[in-house]
């Protein structure tokens, strides 16, 4: 295992999301400049940089121009990998400025690399009905801004979230995790404040909650006219609204293909 050339006041995160787990609002929850910065979905595990709506615009105030190094870290990357590259050229040099840095993804199939990179690092897994999980992937593609490629149905869904769960009990299984349902965040205020005290987040109080969103794209504005700047219930057991009733079926379907998850996250037939 490499460690850490940094000795940060607070660990790494890494939020170990499934699609449409609540893991963006999460994201926003727990960043807030100059305390903590959590990326969404940058691929750094994968030796990429995936750069997200006014990310740049967040750092540039702290000196960081993020294109450019975007650019010279894809541009070395078989020299030296981007995780490499994002401790030694980011992290290292606005510490303690910027105290907690993370990641969320939602692929975790490189999970290891960033392991190796932060040994100390914090795993917050996320997890969600996963009835609600298709109902909300579907409006997404229907809507036209999702990203699931390929044909839709329960049996690809409930296979692609199945994969990411395996690897979410990899993680479970060989770093100290918090597992957090979506309908606790959403529901319990203390559920945040656990999550703060595990990854000993120097935040405050709650992070730039909708900041990501509003920038974004137009289905993650849409997120944002929503919920707002605050952490809402207005989506737990958006399944029991629903009015499309095949819609609903499928649904099911996707729960009885996902037994051990259900299991897992606590989720029965009747809530």
């Amino acid at each position: 295992m490499v460690a850490s050339s940094v000795d940060f006041s607070q660990p790494f995160i890494y939020i170990a999301a499934l699609r449409r787990t609540g893991s963006t609002m999460l994201s926003e929850a727990l960043t807030a400049l100059p305390c903590s910065f959590i990326f969404r979905e940058p691929h750094f595990g994968s030796n990429n940089f995936s750069l997200k709506p006014g990310d740049a615009d967040r750092l540039r105030p702290w000196g960081v121009e993020l294109e450019q190094l975007r650019e010279q870290w894809l541009e070395t990357r078989d020299e030296r990998p981007i995780l490499a590259a994002l401790q030694e050229e980011l992290l290292s040099k606005l510490s303690p400025l910027i105290q907690q840095w993370g990641v969320k993804e939602i692929r975790h199939r490189n999970w290891r690399r960033y392991y190796q990179q932060f040994p100390e690092m914090k795993v917050i897994l996320t997890g969600r009905d996963p009835r609600d999980i298709y109902i909300s992937l579907f409006y997404r593609q229907k809507a036209g801004y999702g990203r699931w490629r390929g044909p839709y149905n329960p049996e690809l869904v409930a296979a692609d979230l199945n994969v990411e769960f395996q690897r979410q009990l990899e993680m479970a299984a060989a770093i100290d995790c918090l597992p957090v349902r979506y309908e606790d965040l959403c529901q319990d205020s203390q559920t945040f404040e656990k999550i703060k005290r595990f990854v000993k987040s120097p935040l405050p109080g709650t992070g730039d909650i909708g900041g990501f969103l509003s920038k974004g794209k137009p289905g993650k504005r849409i997120e944002y006219q929503l919920h707002g700047k605050r952490i809402t219930a207005q989506r737990v057991r958006r399944w029991q609204a629903e009015t499309n009733a095949a819609l609903v079926g499928e649904a099911e379907q996707v729960f009885e293909l996902m037994a051990d998850y259900c299991h897992y996250w606590g989720y029965r037939k009747t809530p």
